[in-house]
């Protein structure tokens, strides 16, 4: 490999300037073999992110399951029937497929933890079984895969015609080439620090007892498939247990009643140690009693963007009023007129959930004074208050009315 000073900074001189005018002229189309290998190599990663299928976490059938294709949107969705399966659920499977091939739902899902991409052979079927492809995506999938190819290639030929050989580097090229290394390298380092630091917090935790966490796999979605779901991009834990590095909790579900009986560590102290969470957006407590309410006071606000309480010995609940970021807030089992409630002015909330028979006129005169609101869901076992849907039409007639399951009332 030859080191050749930088254009910009060193006169080249005239007879190397004759050498390279005197190499024959190339025609456009004609690209150097060395421009060919990386689009050949290019060409595989993206078949390795585009072609495979990847087993959704979000979607059960007993005998089916589901299999997205396609970067970065789906283009295709396709069940793959299990080895034991029967025929009694097909009709709804394609009952599934129809409505979702209405609807164009080609957002990906979350992948399945510990599954495998491209290294499964079955993964790469992508005309059998049942599945439903998607015109758009498949054009905006392609064009996007032949616009990166386009674009590397001309670089890589731009550059290489401008040199008598491919190993030749200019130091400008070295230097970037060593910048992008060492970014490389520290944020690979800093994902594994990140992961231990979230090991720490959930043994500090006692996860499973104290509190349960969630977790996710928040490397970009190119990066996930391309390693084979982050197989070949994992860090080791202290236990000897590996995870892939983009491994982040994303929720804290909080057990009162564990936190109660231990008395070990103190609210103050699991609430420093939460800190070390970043990617957490949510907070939960199902049972919920004094001991969380003591850990959401100290517990920083400015990341959470859903609550969920069921509270059995709660009766304050102006901590709430810290998150003024939370877009989901929902209550179980609590009559806020009773409760020490301050009914604050929370400016992002979005979707308000309690109880059908817990909606006094305090309340919906509270809500009405939310200016993000867009979603309001009556809890019921059994069938809704009929009279109360009505009211909360008519006092919100710009809000979706939803019950429990998710389904619109009208």
């Amino acid at each position: 490999m030859s080191v050749v000073p930088s254009q910009d900074v060193v006169e080249t001189p005239l007879s190397s300037s004759n050498d390279l005018a005197t190499q024959p002229h190339r025609s456009t189309f004609r690209w150097h073999p060395s421009t060919i290998i990386i689009l050949l190599c290019l060409t595989a990663c993206l078949s390795l992110i585009e072609v495979p299928g990847q087993t959704c976490n979000d979607y059960y059938f007993r005998d089916f399951s589901l299999q997205e294709h396609g970067w970065p949107f789906v283009h295709l969705k396709r069940f793959v029937q299990r080895p034991s399966t029967s025929d009694e659920e097909l009709p709804r499977v394609h009952a599934y497929l129809t409505e979702i091939a209405a609807k164009d739902l080609s957002n990906p899902s979350e992948a399945k933890p510990g599954s495998v991409l491209w290294s499964d052979v079955s993964n790469w079927r992508m005309f059998s079984d049942h599945g439903v492809w998607y015109r758009w995506s498949c054009i905006a999938n392609f064009s996007i895969c032949v616009a990166i190819c386009l674009v590397v290639g001309g670089l890589v030929e731009w550059r290489r015609r401008r040199r008598k050989s491919f190993l030749q580097f200019s130091l400008s090229e070295l230097l970037l080439a060593m910048s992008v290394t060492g970014l490389v390298v520290a944020a690979y380092r800093s994902a594994v620090q990140q992961v231990q630091r979230e090991a720490a917090t959930r043994n500090v935790a006692m996860e499973g007892l104290l509190m349960d966490f969630p977790s996710r796999d928040l490397s970009p979605g190119w990066l996930v498939r391309l390693t084979d779901n982050s197989r070949y991009l994992q860090a080791k834990l202290d236990s000897g247990v590996s995870v892939p590095i983009g491994w982040r909790v994303v929720e804290i579900k909080i057990r009162d009643q564990g936190l109660s009986y231990q008395g070990q560590p103190s609210p103050l102290e699991l609430s420093k140690s939460l800190e070390e969470l970043r990617s957490v957006n949510e907070i939960s407590h199902w049972p919920g009693g004094p001991v969380t309410l003591k850990i959401l006071n100290h517990y920083p606000p400015e990341r959470i963007k859903k609550l969920s309480f069921f509270p059995t010995r709660c009766t304050d609940f102006r901590c709430v009023s810290r998150f003024t970021n939370v877009e989901s807030l929902t209550f179980r089992r609590m009559d806020l007129d009773a409760v020490k409630f301050d009914f604050p002015l929370l400016p992002k909330l979005q979707k308000f959930g309690l109880d059908d028979y817990r909606f006094s006129d305090r309340t919906i005169e509270w809500l009405k004074t939310l200016p993000e609101l867009k979603e309001v869901s009556p809890w019921s076992v059994g069938e809704l208050d009929k009279e109360l849907i009505a009211k909360l039409q008519r006092s919100l007639p710009n809000v979706v009315i939803r019950d429990r399951l998710g389904n619109t009332i009208r």
